[in-house]
């Protein structure tokens, strides 16, 4: 395997991490919206350490 197509799936993997993230960010605000706001706070906090993900490991 060439360094080209790790470094390709590691972008991969990055970007759909920042995809969810979005998304659970974007449903926080909708349930938060409906006044839903402890299933939206969890939401938005889930969508921060997807987000995060590949930051927090060592």
């Amino acid at each position: 395997m060439n360094h080209t197509h790790v470094f390709s799936s590691n972008l991969k993997v990055q970007m759909n991490n920042v995809t969810i993230g979005i998304l659970l960010s974007l449903s926080a605000l909708i349930l938060l919206y409906q006044n839903q706001w402890a299933l939206g706070l969890a939401a938005f906090v889930i969508g921060i350490l997807v987000m995060n993900k590949k930051n927090r490991r060592k």
